[in-house]
């Protein structure tokens, strides 16, 4: 095994910004040992490695088995996480290489599929759009299948503990898993899952992940925005629905009401309509306020990971590769609702076959 160990304890602690004192401080021990844990000089206990992977938010055979390949975040420009977002970074990765593996054991293939490009240019959009045979008017549901079918992205929707993030996105050898806020609203979610698109078409490099906060004046983020707003919005279809005189006489109701045709959110539909001259920020009387659940709730379990995710614990499990209490832990669930759930699919394919 070598130092297998202490060299995860020590890719966590990093990943999650704890300092050697901090983590002495939680299990509790004396500072020296994290020191030699990590060195190898000394081996943890069963004791101590359930209270490191407690603390990190771990299983167990995270600290044991596996030796972790470094994982950078995709631009140094976007400033350092802080420690919150790098605890849900830690959780977050965990769920994604899970995903990857199970899938990987059944021999489902995750790699990307999709196009990449060098710069962002607006008329790449319609190749984009093309290329994942999407309608004039983009909605939730069919731009994740798109992304899913076409693209082979996998995407998982849960609420996110810092509810400022938006999404996201684990790239690991050109495998993408984007997680996307489930605590927002579904306009929300539309334009941040877009927005997401943009770092993968044009900004994640191998392995590397990059977090997208609900405000950000990062270069990047400012470009992912303008893609997301101009890609959900076409010009195109705008002209075709816009009216000048109802802009004039509605004002927010017709800004809003333009907004519900292109599934965007009302705050979203004015900067577009500013970016194209349209409206002004300080014509207030124009401007819609667009406020968001602050308080949702962190609640999920099972149904709300992909059916692909699902499919692929209950596969595992089906095959002997996992245990049913190794399966419950991959599905965030008591082993007895899992051992449930497989018996319903267990009759499901009686019923087929």
């Amino acid at each position: 095994m070598g130092n297998t160990i202490g060299k995860n304890i020590q890719y966590y602690r990093e990943l999650a910004k704890f300092k050697k004192t901090e983590l002495a401080r939680l299990i509790p021990c004396d500072v020296s040992l994290i020191t030699r844990y990590e060195k190898g000089e000394r081996q943890p206990t069963l004791k101590i490695l359930l209270k490191v992977s407690e603390i990190f938010g771990l299983s167990l055979d995270k600290l044991v088995n596996e030796d972790q390949v470094a994982f950078q975040l995709a631009t140094r420009g976007l400033g350092k996480e802080t420690k919150e977002e790098a605890q849900e970074i830690v959780f977050l990765k965990q769920i994604a290489e899970d995903y990857l593996k199970l899938l990987k054991n059944i021999s489902i293939d995750t790699k990307y599929r999709g196009l990449r490009y060098t710069n962002y240019d607006v008329g790449q959009l319609k190749n984009i759009r093309q290329n994942l045979e999407l309608p004039d008017l983009i909605n939730h549901e069919n731009f994740k299948t798109a992304l899913r079918t076409k693209w082979n992205i996998q995407i998982i929707e849960i609420p996110l503990k810092i509810r400022k993030i938006s999404g996201i996105t684990f790239n690991f050898k050109n495998h993408f898993i984007v997680f996307i806020n489930k605590g927002h609203t579904e306009e929300r979610r539309l334009f941040s899952l877009t927005h997401e698109v943009c770092h993968i078409v044009y900004h994640l490099e191998q392995n590397s992940y990059l977090i997208s906060r609900l405000s950000s004046r990062h270069e990047i983020e400012k470009e992912a925005n303008k893609f997301a707003e101009e890609f959900l919005i076409p010009s195109e279809e705008l002209s075709e629905n816009f009216r000048m005189e109802k802009l004039h006489n509605l004002k927010q109701e017709y800004i809003s009401e333009l907004a519900r045709k292109f599934n965007v959110s009302s705050e979203c539909m004015f900067r577009d309509l500013n970016r194209k001259g349209l409206v002004q920020y300080h014509w207030k009387s124009y401007r819609p306020i667009t406020d968001y659940d602050k308080n949702y709730a962190l609640k999920w379990d099972w149904k709300d990971l992909p059916y692909l995710y699902v499919f692929g614990v209950f596969y595992n499990w089906k095959l002997g590769k996992i245990t049913l209490a190794r399966s419950a832990r991959y599905l965030y669930s008591d082993i007895r609702i899992v051992s449930n759930l497989f018996k319903e699919f267990d009759n499901q394919i009686e019923k087929v076959s």
